[in-house]
């Protein structure tokens, strides 16, 4: 696997734990145009519609437009310090850096990754950010890996994706590239022929790193 260059992330369950910073920012958000959401699942089930415009979209009722973000990006960005990467990133990217390409692909908005991964202080590690404000069509579609990878002057056969749900294993599959599952993520989820790395560490032995 030496042959690999470059390596994308997903972000939220992958490098950090947003379990609760994200769902907050949204129900606040939410509830600022008069909408009631209970819990912090109900905005986690909904992750897979696409981008925060596209939920914010679905849960008003109604296309929402960007200062409906830029109200999400201020509420996320007053709570940013809450949001810690997961035991052991760091040190993989540590490790990562000198030697491959590094690039990320969230379903989350541009914005709203500058804002976390500013926070965790893990920005500087990645050559290309792509937020999903920024294709097309959402996970499990190829899109956003490609468009990482493009940023990263590489063919995804090239490198690897890394994510803790179904949709990114797929989105990667679809694209071309190799996924591994983030086994420490919050939304982790099996796939079946995908190889699942426990602990960030392992993954440096699984790029052929280690």
């Amino acid at each position: 696997m030496t042959a690999k260059t470059g390596i994308v992330f997903d972000m939220d369950g992958t490098l950090i734990d947003s379990s609760a910073v994200v769902p907050d920012a949204f129900i606040k958000t939410l509830a600022q145009y008069g909408v009631t959401v209970e819990t912090r699942q109900e905005i986690i089930d909904c992750y897979p519609l696409g981008s925060p415009i596209d939920l914010f979209s679905h849960f008003i009722g109604r296309r929402v437009y960007v200062s409906v973000v830029e109200a999400y990006h201020h509420n996320l960005s007053q709570e940013a310090n809450r949001v810690q990467p997961y035991a052991g990133i760091r040190e993989l990217l540590d490790a990562l850096q000198p030697q491959v390409k590094l690039g990320l692909f969230t379903g989350a908005s541009h914005g709203a990754a500058e804002i976390l991964l500013g926070a965790t202080g893990l920005l500087p590690y990645f050559a290309v950010v792509v937020g999903g404000d920024e294709i097309e069509h959402p996970k499990p579609a190829p899109d956003g890996v490609l468009k990482a990878f493009e940023g990263l002057s590489l063919d995804p056969k090239d490198g690897f994706y890394i994510g803790d749900a179904d949709h990114d294993m797929h989105a990667a599959k679809h694209a071309g590239g190799t996924p591994i599952g983030a086994g420490w993520g919050h939304l982790f989820t099996a796939v079946d022929g995908v190889a699942v790395a426990a602990h960030p560490l392992e993954v440096l032995g699984m790029v052929g790193l280690g």
